[in-house]
């Protein structure tokens, strides 16, 4: 009973699987076969070359490996994708015997709520040519409309010219489809390639295009567009068409040789917005990008169909062409053209070298012992678009680091912070400064501040200016390789300083005494958190103090106190460097510490006075007379002589 149920189970289990996962694929070897599997919806692996002689239509999802092998489509003949999905993989071609429409056909549904009705993917090892590389056509001449149309193009689309010499294109979107609900999606991804003789695309129809990535060459022109809304990234398009001045066309577009044709034409959908942002894109003979009016009289009223243009990068070879009326907005590129009446407020054009031009919105304020340099993706820029991250590349003199950077965008007031080295682009231009200071020593994003010292008002003032203005070396404290940072709180920190404030806190001139206040200070990213614990000192650190040059004594008695705890004292001397007076102390700790001045007392022992040399020499004969006596009556008394 049990075995029965399981079996059950799999059964049912089997019989919700997707049709797609059921499928068996089939080898196919001729059109016969072909069609059938078609039919079956079955996955096809093809075991020969075929030939296609009547049109066959893709109503279930199958897959289509190509087993490098070809499909040849008969003249007028397809393979139509109508309420299907068909994905042509493996390496192979599909081509027309004889160029006339596409060897592969995609066509919508009449319901306008039918999304992914019809999906075409011409994987990247796939090459398709024919009269378009891919067609999307109506549904019927009394149905012009195509809805739920998905086109992905990963490979290889190559136009070729009809019996007639009409020039093709590489995707053809039919103009009578001009409802813009639920309207064909196209996509093109990077590594696609479209080469034809006539136009790359022919953009008659409304469709929604996504097309990253991808390269495009257009005998006669690059994208000729009518209709449709097209986001365009990082993408290369070239035509060398000849020039021409382009006029009304009713059935197809005169093209004229632009890397953009932009027609406003009353008979086809328009609502035409087009988003470019990065790579490449050059009309040999042309405009790079145009946009005129077609009219079918002299008299006819034809209104603008570009609702917008907006360039966020990329580079540009050919001149542009533009109604009055237009609005193109370029953020960000560089360009053949002069664009000067194109940027947005604040933004600069800037001449380049090449004879070019490019758009400028990160300014730099220029400080002294350092240059700065922005990236964005890793590459040297002084533009960049809302959203991508600026990173700033600083190069400074020897000594000197960035102690805080902030911009702020171009017409405001306010100032914004920027942590570690990047931030991320505001709308509008801005303007980067930097805050550069000179450090003692520097160890990784730690960073020992110079020593300056302050001196309280109760101190003389020329006490007080000859002390501040004191310029030793106190780089060699050895206070960074004391601390245990793992005490203090800097934690996610991206940048900690560290700063010795001494500061005078008064000077008896009748005793000749200074009392000095030591504390080491950090700071996090530019804010003071306190003071340096004496727990977190793991070491011995070495100050030089300042010392008025109107003390004359030569030697001082240091005194390190903590409240009235003596913790040690010294004796040291005092010592210059050039006219500096200053005297070096050793701690472990910090706190108060008291200078007073001495010079140390020597006690002189005077010589006796000097005798003569006669009364020195008799004096010397009578004491060896006197020992030599002595010396041998002891000698006669031992040996009994």
């Amino acid at each position: 009973m049990k075995i029965k149920k399981v079996f059950l189970a799999i059964l049912l289990g089997l019989a919700i699987l997707p049709a797609s996962v059921l499928a068996d694929v089939v080898d196919v070897k001729n059109e016969s076969e072909f069609k059938e599997a078609i039919l079956n919806g079955n996955d096809i692996k093809l075991a020969d070359n075929i030939k296609i002689t009547d049109n066959i239509t893709v109503d279930k999802k199958i897959v289509l490996d190509m087993n490098e092998k070809e499909i040849t489509v008969a003249y007028k003949k397809f393979i139509l994708v109508m309420g299907g999905d068909l994905k042509v993989t493996g390496k192979g071609t599909l081509v027309e015997e004889e160029s006339y429409y596409s060897p592969i056909m995609l066509k919508g549904s009449e319901n306008k709520s039918d999304t992914n009705y019809s999906t075409l993917t011409i994987d990247k090892d796939v090459t398709v040519k024919g009269w378009s590389g891919a067609f999307i056509n109506q549904i019927s001449d009394s149905k012009k409309f195509g809805y739920g149309i998905t086109l992905n193009v990963y490979g290889k689309l190559v136009s070729m010219v009809d019996s007639t010499g009409d020039k093709g294109h590489g995707i053809y979107v039919h103009g009578n489809i001009k409802d813009k609900e639920n309207c064909p999606v196209i996509n093109v991804y990077k590594g696609a390639s479209i080469t034809t003789e006539g136009d790359a695309i022919y953009a008659a129809g409304y469709a929604k295009w996504n097309i990253e990535g991808a390269t495009f060459y257009g005998g006669d022109a690059g994208f000729a567009i009518k209709s449709g809304v097209f986001n365009i990234k990082d993408t290369k398009i070239k035509t060398d068409g000849d020039a021409k001045k382009p006029i009304y066309n009713n059935n197809g577009i005169e093209s004229d040789g632009s890397a953009f044709q932009i027609e406003s034409n009353n008979s086809y959908a328009g609502g035409i917005n087009i988003t470019i942002t990065g790579g490449e894109y050059e009309s040999v003979n042309n405009h790079v990008i145009e946009h005129y009016i077609a009219r079918k009289t002299e008299t006819e009223v034809v209104e603008s169909k570009l609702e917008s243009l907006v360039v966020n990068g990329g580079t540009f070879k050919g001149t542009i062409d533009l109604m009055k009326s237009d609005e193109l907005l370029i953020n960000k590129g560089t360009f053949t053209d002069k664009i000067g009446e194109y940027i947005p407020e604040n933004y600069e054009v800037v001449s380049n070298s090449d004879k070019t031009y490019s758009v400028k919105n990160i300014f730099i304020n220029e400080v002294q012992n350092a240059t700065t340099k922005v990236l964005v993706d890793g590459k040297y820029t002084n533009s960049a678009l809302e959203g991508e991250t600026i990173t700033l590349e600083n190069t400074l003199e020897d000594g000197f680091y960035v102690r805080s950077a902030s911009y702020k965008i171009v017409g405001t007031d306010t100032e914004y912070r920027i942590l570690g080295n990047s931030f991320i682009m505001p709308k509008g231009a801005v303007i980067i400064t930097l805050d550069i200071l000179k450090y003692e020593n520097k160890e990784d994003k730690v960073v020992l501040l110079p020593i300056t010292p302050s001196v309280d008002d109760s101190v003389d003032s020329e006490i007080k200016k000859e002390l501040t203005d004191t310029t030793l070396d106190n780089s060699k404290t050895g206070l960074l390789e004391a601390i245990d940072f793992d005490k203090l709180e800097i934690e996610n920190a991206n940048l900690v300083e560290v700063k010795l404030n001494t500061t005078l806190k008064s000077y008896d001139e009748d005793t000749k005494t200074l009392i000095y206040d030591i504390k080491p200070t950090y700071y996090v990213d530019n804010d003071e958190v306190g003071t340096i614990p004496n727990s977190a000192i793991n070491g011995k650190i070495k100050i030089k103090l300042p010392i008025m040059s109107s003390i004359t004594d030569t030697h001082v008695k240091v005194i390190h106190k903590s409240g009235d705890t003596i913790i040690d004292t010294k004796n040291l001397e005092i010592k210059k460097d050039g006219e500096q007076k200053y005297v070096e102390i050793e701690t472990e700790s910090f706190s108060n510490f008291i200078l007073s001045f001495y010079t140390p007392t020597i006690e002189v022992i005077e010589n006796p006075k000097t005798l003569n040399t006669l009364t020195i020499s008799i004096i010397l004969l009578i004491v060896s007379s006197v020992s030599f006596t002595a010396i041998s009556y002891v000698f006669k008394k031992r040996n009994n002589l």
